[in-house]
């Protein structure tokens, strides 16, 4: 519709508006005086009929109660000279019963089914040609029955069409007055508008900005062409303006190219550098990294050494100890003067010295086992098949230097048939770095602790949950805890890397995840998520 009434002339536009204006003015005026006349038809109508109804049904109350039908017939006759009222019918209610019958009637009688199924219409729909006014006949205070009228509708509807047709006469005739009007007003209004459309036009095809419009009134579009004008004579000056501005602008580009080239150069010459910077920066970080990995396992190194050497110790003190027995026993054999006791108590202290020379060399064997799978993992990054149960209890027996220095306790909860494919170094490098934390941050040395690390699958993903019950991580720090560098132990030569390293090693050489839960009251717990297909064994 809009588009519609933006293609037409402004002649047109001015016809349509004026005509459009002078219907709605008319029905606006028009349109509430008849509908206030049909409501107030029908209202009357309706009151009109409703005391019909009930002074019918006060005449007819003593009728019906003494059972004079022919009394209350001729009642309902006398409706005939009402010229809406077409039918009559009174219903009496039985005393006993309560059921309702037809007592009396006047034309068409309505029977009680009929009744019961218009009980509850209280208002004339004009649509009909006929509708029922009903009212209750009471006596002394009880209702004996009801008064029902039928109503026709044909002299108020007859009455909503007369009114209807004013209206549209009144229509009509308000378009042929604005057609007549909006003819006149054309000729004053359409000719200045064109002249200053047309030279509106050449302006904007030309571009000469030097044409006026021509002034033929005083009035608003006297007005309009005179302000069109003035902006002719803006726009004339503007011109002349832009150009001197182009003109500039033009030099000041050449110029600005040259100062862009010098600036792209010095950005470029600038960039360089920063490239340079950032991977020194990367590769001092890589290195300081790979230290930190190293002084654990040299830490790692120092601890195992100080463990072997106790057995060792023992071993070499009980061959000595051997060898004394020996030459003991060697001299009274020669001399032929062994004794049974002295040979049975050499033998006893033989015995004993077996023992303890072999248990404490199984030991140092079984360390030097550990600690060489450990730290053969820590430094390459082979991919193999390992037990995880198996292969943590190694990484515990290396740290065991450690761990006998402090109270705690470690505790696996961990399938005994769980093989991983995977890189051992990572999980000797990420528990190590775990475990020495709990030691070095959560716990004092004289407290008693637990340390709990559980590993299960569970929908294809191998969730890992340590946990300790020591100080715990405090929320300032939980949030920064495995940045680069973040350390709350610089004073004693904390490097910042341990827990940077761990969440290094679980994303990337494990494509995992790890979170610390800060659900947690007391301690640690932090959270391993690792695919299992990243880490599935055949064996599994």
């Amino acid at each position: 519709m809009s588009k519609w009434f933006s293609r037409l002339t402004f002649q047109r536009k001015v016809l349509y508006v004026i005509i459009a204006v002078s219907i709605l003015a008319v029905v606006i005026s028009v349109t509430p005086q008849q509908i206030n006349t049909i409501s107030q038809q029908k209202d009357n109508l309706i009151t009109q009929s409703r005391l019909q109804a009930k002074l019918i049904g006060q005449i007819s109350a003593a009728g019906i109660s003494f059972e004079q039908r022919e009394s209350v017939n001729e009642l309902l006759a006398s409706l005939k000279v009402s010229p809406n009222i077409i039918a009559a019918t009174i219903l009496k209610r039985d005393e006993f019963s309560q059921d309702l019958s037809v007592f009396a009637t006047f034309g068409e009688a309505i029977s009680v089914e009929f009744f019961n199924s218009i009980i509850d219409q209280r208002d004339i729909n004009l649509g009909q040609e006929q509708t029922y006014i009903f009212e209750p006949i009471s006596l002394d205070g009880s209702v004996i029955g009801y008064t029902i009228l039928t109503v026709d509708l044909k002299n108020l509807q007859n009455q909503v069409f007369n009114s209807i047709f004013l209206t549209l006469i009144a229509v009509v005739s308000a378009l042929a007055i604005a057609f007549y009007i909006s003819n006149i007003a054309q000729k004053a209004l359409t000719k200045p508008v064109e002249m200053l459309t047309e030279t509106t036009s050449k302006v904007a095809n030309k571009q000469d900005y030097s044409l006026r419009a021509d002034i033929f009134s005083d009035d608003e579009l006297g007005t309009l062409s005179r302000s069109f004008n003035r902006m002719l004579d803006e726009l004339e000056r503007y011109d002349l303006q832009r150009k001197e501005q182009e003109d500039e602008i033009i030099r000041l580009n050449q110029s600005l190219e040259k100062k862009v080239e010098m600036r792209t150069d010095e950005l470029k010459k600038a960039n360089l550098k920063l490239t340079e910077s950032l991977y020194q920066l990367q590769n001092t970080q890589k290195q300081m990294v790979e230290q930190e990995k190293m002084a654990s396992l040299g830490s790692l190194v120092a601890g195992v050494a100080h463990e072997i050497n106790t057995p060792i110790g023992i071993g070499i003190t009980a061959i000595s100890h051997l060898e004394h027995i020996i030459t003991e026993l060697e001299v009274p054999f020669q001399q032929g003067k062994l004794s049974k006791t002295n040979f049975e108590n050499a033998l006893r202290n033989l015995k004993e010295c077996h023992t303890l020379v072999f248990s404490n060399l199984e030991r140092a064997a079984q360390l030097v086992k550990s600690f060489k799978m450990v730290a053969v993992d820590q430094s390459s990054e082979e991919k193999r098949l390992f037990n995880l149960r198996s292969y943590l209890n190694d990484v515990i027996t290396s740290l065991r230097p450690e761990l006998r220095k402090t109270n705690l306790k470690l505790k696996l909860v961990i399938d005994e048939n769980l093989f991983l494919n995977s890189f051992p170094g990572a999980f000797s490098q990420i528990f190590t770095n775990l475990i020495m934390n709990s030691i070095i941050h959560g716990f004092n040395d004289s407290d008693e602790g637990t340390i709990d690390i559980n590993a299960q699958l569970k929908e294809e993903t191998l969730i890992i949950n340590y946990r300790d019950n020591g100080k715990g991580i405090g929320k300032e720090i939980a949030a920064k805890i495995f940045e680069p560098f973040f350390t709350t132990n610089r004073d004693t030569g904390g490097s910042g890397l341990g827990t940077h390293i761990i969440y290094n090693l679980v994303t990337q050489a494990l494509h995992g995840s790890i979170e610390l839960d800060q659900t947690s009251d007391t301690g640690a717990h932090f959270v391993i998520l690792i695919p299992w297909n990243k880490v599935k064994a055949d064996k599994a």
